[in-house]
């Protein structure tokens, strides 16, 4: 099974007074940041606030808090959100998102929002890929019947549902929607309270990504309160719930380093892939190092495909001017001797073609007489002279 990649929520649409460590300054974003990549993150989705401390898309209060993070852990990939529920006028939304001044990583943007295509196109022009949330079979359908897939980087399956059963359910019939569509993006599966820990637990048994932290959930799989600080983690090949309440701690990033406490929680999963795009990360493996080579029945393309690079689409810079020179050919007089032929010009006598000959009855053998006393050259003993020789050159 595939080491999936690790998204840490930090904040969401929260108010500071929910969580005693909900992050809301782009600081405090920052310092959760650097304990989620110690703990084993792969990457943070956050949601910048204002001076006020309301969820803004604000060029300057984004690039503060993508900057922040990537100076306490620069090795994070960073997700910002453009949910409508921050902006809800969509021209104002997408001026916000053509503004941004320093970019993140990746940006999500719910399928289910107006204006949510038209958004896609917008941060792709921009060079931002796209995490496309699907939070019903619905969006997934829309999803599968658009051309937005090469604009994105992953799907997000975040579905609502508060009981567990039911949340694990709805991922799968999303995922259904997707397989028969054939996108093969990957899939990063979170849902919402208690019922996060079912979708987590459910998504790591499948290999897919996974999403938690602070925005999805405040509670722990027992439906207990979530501590201020505290290190959730998993030991290597372990899925279980309970294991990723507590229980014995795995090697992760802050235990080797020393770090203070983190309270991101992860799944970490062996038996990896050398040919896993995303572990190139970590040992710089390439797609094509797969020493067993495609089994039957398995895609080529998930081995050794790459994703489609839209070139045409994206946004490139003006060509710097090719300034002019000068090429020496350096041409040289030669002497030629011993030619077979006059170095002259011959004259070439034309033959007449059919439709110059005004010969109103084509289809006789014999040449009426008025032509052939204008076409002389015609005559088969007509003497051939000596052409004229050239006039002289200069």
């Amino acid at each position: 099974m595939t080491a999936p990649h690790l998204q840490a929520c930090l904040n969401g649409s929260r108010r500071a007074a929910e969580h005693p460590s909900l992050p809301v300054t782009a600081d405090e974003l920052a310092a959760e940041a650097a304990r989620a990549w110690m703990a084993g993150a792969h990457g943070v989705h956050v949601h910048p606030r204002d001076a006020e401390g309301h969820e803004t898309l604000a060029p300057g209060f984004c690039a503060e808090a993508v900057a922040a993070i990537r100076v306490a852990a620069p090795q994070l990939e960073i997700s910002l959100s453009t949910g409508a529920f921050i902006e809800p006028d969509l021209g104002r939304r997408m001026n916000c998102v053509q503004a941004w001044t320093v970019l993140p990583d990746c940006a999500s943007v719910n399928l289910a929002e107006p204006g949510a295509a038209a958004l896609c196109v917008a941060l792709h022009h921009r060079g931002v890929p796209v995490e496309a949330g699907l939070a019903s079979v619905a969006d997934a359908e829309r999803f599968a019947g658009s051309d937005l897939a090469r604009r994105c980087r992953r799907v997000l399956i975040e579905v609502g549902d508060t009981d567990p059963a039911a949340a694990v359910a709805h991922a799968a019939r999303i995922d259904a929607v997707l397989d028969e569509a054939m996108i093969v993006l990957p899939r990063c599966h979170h849902g919402e309270g208690r019922a996060t820990w079912a979708v987590v637990v459910a998504a790591a048994r499948a290999g897919c990504d996974l999403r938690i932290g602070l925005e999805d959930t405040l509670v722990l799989p027992d439906g207990s309160p979530r501590p201020a600080t505290r290190r959730w983690c998993a030991p290597p090949a372990s899925c279980s719930a309970e294991r990723l309440s507590g229980g014995p701690e795995s090697p992760t990033r802050a235990s080797r380093h020393g770090s203070a406490d983190a309270y991101v929680e992860v799944v970490v999963v062996v038996h990896e892939r050398l040919d896993d795009p995303r572990r190139s990360r970590q040992i710089q493996a390439r797609t094509h190092e797969d020493m067993r080579g495609t089994r039957r029945g398995e895609r080529v393309d998930q081995l050794l495909g790459q994703q489609p690079v839209d070139q045409p689409g994206l946004m490139r810079a003006a060509l710097a001017p090719v300034p002019a020179w000068v090429v020496d050919v350096d041409v040289e007089p030669v002497l030629v001797r011993r030619v077979s032929q006059v170095a002259e010009t011959r004259p070439e006598v034309s033959a007449a073609r059919p439709r110059q000959v005004a010969d109103p009855h084509a289809r006789r053998v014999r040449v009426g007489g008025a032509v052939a006393t204008q076409a002389v050259e015609q005559e088969a003993d007509q003497a051939v002279g000596a052409p004229a020789a050239p006039g002289a050159v200069g």
